[in-house]
């Protein structure tokens, strides 16, 4: 029997019986015998010892140390988290991604009712990193002009029965392996393309300043833009953002995919004053979805907004 018990800044996932885990956690980090899941907010400019920290948070909650793994998180762990249940599985996530890599975190917790032996968890935890790499990459999560294969705080903890049938297996070609690989891709491919969405940049690539700063010459702020971005909108811009990251060949393609795109949408001469008006030292990928958005927006709500050019 799992339970789920919400909390102010804080919630428990609580397991009737001990259940196995492997996990990255700040404590009881490894393999051990858990009984409580904790995911708890902090505070942004988190610099407090993390262990310390987590014992007397456990203490004062009165939660077994020896039995219980903690994400911590600076992220809202109830707006922004995911709870999917499956027939033979759990999987909790919480998440932040904002700022872009380096800041907010992807918390991940899987239980799975089955006893799979050690490996068995490790290929997991192994399969749960190379999706979120995956998710990133598909979505052309760029930073610092690299491509980025998850956020730089990341804990994972795996975790499973400790009776019944052992399972000793648990890669890609396996059931078990597919299911996660499916259900996790999926969540994560959702939360990118929703915070996508709601965070320029996240989807620009370059710091909210240098937006801002672009907008503002065309008396524009950010959350119009954001109104304006729909799934072809993001799927060209992963496009986009994918050529400008491999070799120049690939140069001559991406300017057929952009040409196509303005012309789909008719704001040909809209691109090219907006692109003008864009400084040169922006990254040049940044440069082209700044003037693609702002065109697009210009366009929607029948303003020029060149004047400032």
């Amino acid at each position: 029997m799992i339970d789920i018990v919400d909390f102010k800044d804080y919630f428990v996932v609580k397991f009737k019986n001990h259940i196995k885990c492997i996990s990255s956690t700040v404590i009881n980090s490894g393999i051990n015998k858990i009984r409580y899941v904790v995911f708890k907010n902090v505070e942004k400019d988190f610099k407090k010892d993390p262990v310390k920290y987590c014992t007397e948070f456990l203490k004062e909650i009165g939660i077994e140390y020896k039995e219980t793994i903690i994400f911590l998180t600076a992220a809202d762990v109830h707006k922004n988290r995911v709870i999917k249940y499956l027939d033979d599985m759990l999987i909790v996530i919480t998440y932040g991604l904002k700022p872009i890599v380096g800041c907010n975190t992807i918390n991940t917790f899987v239980y799975i009712d089955k006893n799979l032996n050690e490996r068995a968890l490790v290929e997991i935890m192994r399969i749960i990193g190379e999706i979120k790499a995956l998710a990133f990459f598909k979505n052309s999560i760029v930073y610092n002009s690299s491509y980025a294969t998850g956020t730089g705080t990341d804990a994972v903890a795996i975790s499973s029965k400790l009776s019944g049938k052992v399972i000793e297996y648990a890669g890609l070609l396996t059931e078990i392996g597919r299911k996660i690989s499916h259900e996790y891709f999926e969540i994560l491919d959702i939360i990118i393309k929703k915070e996508l969405k709601n965070d320029l940049e996240l989807l620009v690539g370059i710091n909210s300043k240098i937006i801002h700063d672009v907008l503002s010459i065309f008396n524009i702020t950010s959350d119009k833009i954001g109104c304006i971005i729909d799934d072809n909108i993001l799927e060209f811009i992963s496009i986009l953002k994918d050529l400008s990251m491999k070799i120049s060949k690939n140069k001559y393609i991406k300017n057929i995919i952009i040409k196509r795109f303005i012309e789909k949408y008719k704001i040909n001469d809209l691109y090219k004053n907006v692109l003008k008006g864009i400084k040169e030292d922006i990254p040049e990928y940044s440069r082209e979805i700044l003037a693609v958005l702002i065109s697009l927006y210009l366009k929607k709500s029948g303003t020029s907004g060149l004047g400032g050019i």
